[in-house]
């Protein structure tokens, strides 16, 4: 019987979910796509549970997609059920807890979070323009920092720490390395007493222009995509990256 992607514990008022597969950095793939959105759809569900931690098993948060599912034929189809609030409608808070790389849909992941926290060893990286292969979503980050910082995120590819996540307002809080999870269940902890009416009303509210873009966003990004993910340059890439080497992208 293989091993669940991802693992969820009820703790009182507070839903524990674990990224579980540290062999590939997290990467989501299919199945943990559609074991994130069950999960998330279950807690938003649940009139007992009030506030969830996202966390991941290893070493890393999460690698980003899975590069050997996309190899083997996998366009990525369903990833977004991997992410509140834009696949599945979720109105409870969710606190990121992020350590090591993060990156590619482990941002994304990260961004559609409410609250996000960092160990000092964290690395925001956002490859896809290195790769060759985009999903889009990532686009959005322009949303959650400064534009000319997302911009520089997005389009060069190269990482940014916790430290300067938390200048720039991505983060709310950096922690020393192996104490993230402490810290998010502290904050867990002091929501879960809140008042749950008024938890998913200022969320709602807060996220209310944002959702709607999300709506319309999405109907532009799958007509936008479908070039750029059967490319030669989405094959090339992709194989570069496998292979270890640097990609020789042709514009086609």
């Amino acid at each position: 019987m293989a091993k669940p992607s991802v693992l969820c514990e009820k703790r009182g008022a507070s839903v524990y979910i674990t990224l579980n597969c540290p062999e590939s950095g997290n990467a989501i793939g299919k199945a943990m796509a559609a074991e994130l959105g069950n999960i998330w759809a279950d807690f938003n569900s649940d009139n007992d549970a009030r506030v969830a931690v996202l966390g991941a098993n290893g070493k890393h948060f999460c690698a980003g997609i899975n590069v050997k599912e996309l190899v083997a034929g996998w366009h990525g189809e369903g990833i977004t059920l991997a992410y509140p609030g834009l696949g599945v409608e979720v109105e409870k808070p969710i606190i990121a807890a992020i350590n090591g790389y993060c990156g590619g849909a482990g941002l994304v992941l990260a961004m559609q979070c409410d609250i996000r926290l960092a160990s000092q060893n964290t690395q925001f990286v956002y490859p896809e323009s290195m790769v060759g292969i985009s999903l889009g979503v990532g686009a959005d980050l322009t949303k959650y920092m400064p534009m000319g910082i997302a911009m520089e995120v997005l389009l060069t590819g190269q990482p940014i720490s916790a430290q300067r996540a938390y200048e720039i307002g991505f983060v709310s809080r950096v922690t020393s390395d192996g104490e993230v999870m402490a810290e998010a269940s502290k904050m867990a902890e002091v929501i879960s007493q809140n008042a749950p009416l008024v938890l998913k009303l200022l969320k709602t509210l807060a996220y209310k222009d944002t959702y709607s873009a999300h709506r319309q966003g999405e109907i532009v990004r799958y007509r936008l995509l479908d070039p750029i993910i059967n490319s030669e340059d989405a094959r090339e890439g992709i194989t570069a990256f496998t292979e270890k080497r640097k990609p020789r992208f042709k514009g086609r």
